[in-house]
């Protein structure tokens, strides 16, 4: 049979859907005519139609070398590669199709998803560009190529590309998306919120929507509330680990680490490179204490994607806590500088630098501590106090963070008086007859959650009591607590010398070992009474209680278990009334304490102090005892251990006190 009998044969075949035979017949025409297009067309639509993708592949690569503008090859091959998955066949095609027809938006937009799924990120962006400035009405291109700056953390850019994106077509869901993630990546929770509300408008049944906004962190909705969008996000998606690591997130928020694991485990499990399920498992695992378990999942989260910030901030939580400060300091720097506006990591940078005793650097990246928080700083149109004399206007100095806090820092207050002599302090109402006793000359009045009825123009200045000692230019030397600092109640603090003189002879200790919250935080950084053997079997010591909250069964049990009478003063609320439990600690001989307001206040007395402390508490400062109060001694807990050594030596050291009385 000759070539154009075969090849009219070949097409008859074809036509009858008998593909087999039509490539056979093909394959006759080109053994003798290898440059035959016709033959080379038919054999590529049998060989496609019969399922045989790679025989169709060859063929068009004949015939493009054959007619190398030929479009409907070009087409063919696009089509095919599609089929068999192959992606780098299919940019070839897409690449030789914009050539032909290079006004074809929706080619160049094709050729940079092609490009960027074989990792060709610069093609991919040069495609999607190509694509928008070919059509600028389209928004299809301007969203790819934002979501392309994403992924390649670019997020300002992004964040611009995608507004433009829904200018074009509003509203548009995706755009919207694509604004709330840059926009919570920069930084800017409150534009990523609004942008994934109006997004879930579009979209309710999207967990993309659900999972963006659970992640955003809003202090002031009760934890069981923070779970319902990462809930509703999960059964949207149940089998999508990112919705997983959302119930491991939400899981922290309600005070359950244990579950948070799991989840974040079971996300892993799924998708191994993904750095957010390890981040989730870090952030669980440094919930539960469990930091050598913590750093390899911070190490594993930024090896996966080494551009975001904050893992190398957490990577420098984690080195923090094992007290390796050297590496903590240089990753968290690190994600300063893919994140230079995130005030966490400035305040893990200050606490990172205060624990090493860099009092001067730490205070100053501790101001960040107020960015963004919606402080006093935000709604007062007042001027911060830079430390200059104000000699006839009046500075407001304004109670932060716990209570304790503001008893270490008001001892300072006295030196402000030296620059700026008429001060108005605002406080926790627990401590107002305290400092008003202390410093008779000033106003002091409760602090207000919201906004001080201040009269216009009646302050000249504003402070936060935490920034006193950055803004005086205190060293360490100036720093350091030289004695009492706070005023007692002299009517309250006799009745509690007789009442502790009747308790017997001996040392009259006072006690404090945790706080009121089972947290993170009172897990790393307090004991259980029962751990405190050694100290509560010390001879001639006579116990008191400070411990805020009702601690009668662990007071009964420790009682029963190692022979130790503590006394209760019930008359007097260890949390609320802070002006008994300053004049009862004032009359003590020794206060013995981990982290708490009760051997703040006890310092603040003057009174001894043996204080538990783990070396991560940054108010050590870097030293054996805590500078800002006067008369105390730190037994630490070094990273990795527990309490035990510590608090053997502090029972040593009791020992020694009661002989030497």
């Amino acid at each position: 049979m000759n070539p154009d009998e075969a090849l009219k044969q070949a097409g008859q075949h074809f036509r009858s859907a008998r593909f087999g035979d039509a490539m056979r017949s093909a394959h006759a025409v080109l053994a003798r005519q290898p440059g035959s297009s016709h033959a080379l067309r038919l054999l590529a639509a049998a060989a496609e139609n019969q399922g045989d993708l790679a025989e169709a592949d060859r063929a068009l690569a004949a015939l493009a070398r054959i007619e190398p503008t030929a479009a409907d090859c070009f087409d063919s091959l696009i089509r095919i590669s599609h089929r068999r998955g192959d992606l780098h066949r299919l940019a070839e095609g897409l690449l030789g199709r914009v050539r032909l027809d290079p006004g074809r938006w929706e080619l160049w937009n094709d050729l940079g998803a092609a490009l960027e799924r074989i990792g060709q990120a610069h093609g991919a962006y040069a495609a999607y560009r190509r694509a928008a400035s070919v059509s600028p009405s389209e928004d299809r291109a301007l969203l790819n190529l934002a979501a392309l700056a994403f992924r390649q953390n670019g997020w300002t850019l992004a964040y611009r590309l995608a507004k433009r994106a829904e200018a074009i077509t509003s509203p548009s869901a995706d755009a919207l998306l694509v604004a709330a993630h840059a926009a919570q990546a920069l930084g800017r929770t409150q534009l990523a919120r609004i942008g994934y509300r109006r997004f879930l408008t579009l979209a309710p049944a999207n967990a993309d929507g659900w999972q963006g906004i659970s992640s955003i962190s809003e202090p002031a909705v009760p934890p069981e509330q923070q779970l319902l969008p990462r809930i509703r996000a999960w059964r949207l998606a149940p089998a999508e680990p990112i919705a997983m690591v959302g119930m491991a997130d939400g899981a922290r928020i309600a005070g359950d680490p244990g579950t948070a694991c799991s989840w974040a485990r079971k996300a892993i499990s799924l998708l191994p490179s993904l750095a957010a399920s390890h981040n989730a498992l870090f952030n669980a695992y440094t919930d539960l204490t469990l930091d050598l378990d913590a750093l390899r999942c911070a190490h594993r989260a930024v090896h996966l994607a080494p551009a975001r910030g904050e893992l190398h901030v957490n990577l420098g939580i984690a080195l923090k806590e094992l007290g390796r400060l050297k590496e903590a300091e240089q990753a968290i720097r690190a994600g300063l500088a893919r994140r230079p506006d995130d005030p966490a990591a400035h305040m893990s940078l200050a606490t990172t630098l205060l624990i090493g005793g860099r009092l001067r650097e730490g205070l100053e990246e501790y101001e960040w501590r107020n960015v963004g928080t919606g402080s006093y700083y935000d709604t007062l149109s007042i001027p911060i106090w830079d430390g200059r004399p104000i000699p006839s206007g009046r500075l407001l100095i304004w109670g932060e963070q716990g209570v304790g806090d503001q008893i270490l820092f008001s001892q300072f207050i006295r030196r402000a008086l030296e620059r700026a002599p008429n001060i108005l302090v605002e406080c926790d109402g627990r401590l107002v007859s305290i400092l008003r006793r202390t410093y008779p000359n000033i106003e002091v009045i409760e602090r207000n959650r919201h906004k001080p009825d201040l009269p216009p123009g009646s302050v000249a200045a504003q402070l936060a009591i935490c920034s006193l000692p950055r803004v005086l230019g205190l060293d360490m030397e100036s720093f350091q607590s030289k004695g009492a600092y706070l005023v007692p109640d002299r009517e309250r603090s006799a009745p509690n010398a007789a009442r502790l003189r009747l308790l017997g002879d001996g040392l009259k200790v006072g006690i404090a070992w945790r706080s009121l919250k089972d947290s993170p935080y009172a897990r790393r950084h307090h004991t259980r009474l029962t751990e405190w053997g050694g100290i509560l079997r010390t001879p001639n010591i006579r116990f008191v209680n400070l411990q805020y909250g009702d601690r009668r069964d662990e007071i009964a049990e420790v009682s029963a278990r190692f022979g130790v009478d503590i006394a209760q003063f019930d008359d007097i609320d260890m949390f609320n009334d802070l002006d008994g439990l300053l004049a009862l600690s004032s009359q003590l001989d020794l206060v013995l304490a981990t982290a708490t307001t009760a051997y703040v206040l006890a310092g603040a007395a003057g009174t001894e102090i043996l204080h538990l402390m783990a070396r991560t508490n940054y108010t050590l400062f870097g030293a054996g005892r805590e500078p800002l109060s006067p008369r105390s001694r730190a037994f630490v807990r070094e990273p990795g251990e527990t309490w035990d050594p510590a608090i053997e030596a502090l029972a040593r050291a009791l020992g020694q006190r009661v002989q030497h009385r």
